[in-house]
């Protein structure tokens, strides 16, 4: 039994990113723990005290309803402003992370691609990997999953773009992982947003055709210790 954190910035992320392989770790009795830094949707307004709170209760409860399909029972809030990561201290970002690290003590870790086009993404996987820093704690494993609307939204270069190199199959856990996504009321969208099932579950037939599966999830890897 593995202990696995999965640190995202909003809700629906780690499901979009991670929610087949997350389920593959239930099945095999690991412990998965799940870390929402961000509290989502008030970035819809011009100021965030104008966000109407009946949205944030809507998608706490939706992620909760997520969660039950996928069996999750260990989840956390912290409620940091929605896109606007960045007016908080990177330092202060990074020990609210280093606190769960600490408390859970992960073998992996499951966080956002460094070159996001969302900005609470990048630094949810900055924070991360400052957190999670081998002089402090033995974590076995980094990978960072693609969220479609906005891995595959950033302005591409050679120092940014997502090259996935590390697979896990999904075939037999993804239906479950879409059902779970459809809790999402509010964020889940019709084809062709890349935000919907169809466009989710045709990225995870081209991510299996990588290894020759009919399903898969993609991860770029920030370290494995063997």
């Amino acid at each position: 039994m593995e202990k696995i954190l999965v640190v995202a910035a909003h809700p629906d992320d780690e499901t979009i990113g991670a929610g087949g392989t997350i389920i593959n770790h239930i099945n095999k009795g690991d412990e998965v723990h799940i870390l929402i830094l961000g509290e989502g949707v008030t970035s819809r307004y011009e100021k965030r005290e104008l966000a109407n709170p009946g949205e944030l209760v809507k998608l706490k409860n939706d992620f909760k309803d997520c969660m039950k399909i996928l069996n999750v029972k260990n989840f956390y809030f912290c409620d940091m402003p929605d896109n606007r990561f960045d007016q908080i201290d990177m330092l202060d970002v990074t020990k609210i992370v280093e606190k769960y690290i600490e408390k859970i003590r992960p073998a992996v870790i499951y966080t956002h691609h460094f070159g996001d086009l969302n900005i609470d993404h990048r630094i949810t996987h900055d924070a991360v990997v400052v957190a999670a820093r081998p002089v402090r704690f033995d974590v076995k494993k980094i990978l960072c999953f693609e969220t479609v609307s906005s891995t595959d939204f950033a302005s591409y270069t050679r120092q940014n773009i997502f090259v996935p190199n590390y697979f896990v199959d999904i075939t037999k856990t993804l239906n479950k992982k879409l059902l779970a996504l459809e809790k999402f009321r509010g964020e889940i969208k019709e084809p062709p947003h890349p935000r919907s099932i169809k466009n989710i579950k045709m990225l995870a037939h081209l991510r299996g055709s990588f290894i020759n599966r009919k399903y898969a999830e993609a991860f770029s890897v920030v370290r494995v210790v063997e």
